[in-house]
């Protein structure tokens, strides 16, 4: 009997413990970030959309904001200058017609090279011979900047690949510096920095993203 008593106590003091916090308890104040999204299911374009054009290319993004895209995805890596590229991999190996490492290479090296190179729409190819659409049609590589200007009133989702706290700070000033601080939104910057972000800069894990992504490679 003393053993039953003291669980109603335990759970008579858990259910006002509940019933007070729900009382003082308030949603999560809406981020000016949302405001470019829709209502209930939102449409993110996945590197611009990597199976209907070359990834990360303006091709791409020019075409994901056509079709109405809410919210246009892409990497970025900062290169050996400080600027940052957006490309999916640490190397320009997959994707373009050159070889090297992101990191090391500078953007006037990164400019010339062929982003619609390899790309096919099964994905990029290593294969010299064969159907390649945008092989020598003049795409590149874009940086973060340019694209940023080129959408003013898109939502952009920012993926940094480089795990170093250093980059990861460049990355959220010039985010901050473009004034795109309140449509930007990064899933990865939280693993590779623990800087102050501001409060314009919203930094969400998936279980809180309220977007449902297109195809992952």
């Amino acid at each position: 009997m003393r053993f039953l008593r003291g669980l109603v106590t335990v759970l008579v003091l858990l259910g006002a413990a509940y019933a007070v916090l729900a009382l003082i308890a308030s949603p999560r104040p809406p981020h000016a970030y949302d405001r470019y999204l829709q209502t209930g299911v939102s449409v993110l374009a996945h590197a611009g959309g990597n199976l209907l054009w070359p990834d990360n290319t303006m091709v791409a993004f020019n075409g994901a904001a056509a079709m109405g895209a809410d919210v246009l995805e892409l990497d970025v890596h900062r290169v050996a200058e400080g600027e940052f590229v957006v490309i999916h991999d640490a190397t320009v190996d997959r994707t373009t017609d050159g070889t090297g490492e992101v990191a090391q290479l500078s953007m006037l090296e990164l400019r010339r090279l062929d982003a619609g190179y390899r790309w096919t729409p099964a994905g990029p190819s290593a294969a010299e011979e064969g159907e390649f659409p945008y092989r020598r049609a003049g795409v590149t590589l874009p940086t973060l900047t340019e694209v940023l200007g080129a959408f003013p009133d898109k939502a952009v989702n920012v993926e940094i690949k480089q795990n170093d706290p250093d980059v990861a700070d460049a990355l959220c000033a010039l985010i901050r510096d473009q004034g795109a601080a309140e449509r930007s939104e990064s899933m990865e910057i939280v693993r590779c920095s623990a800087v102050q972000l501001g409060p314009n800069l919203p930094v969400r894990g998936f279980d809180d993203y309220p977007i449902v992504a297109g195809h992952e490679q």
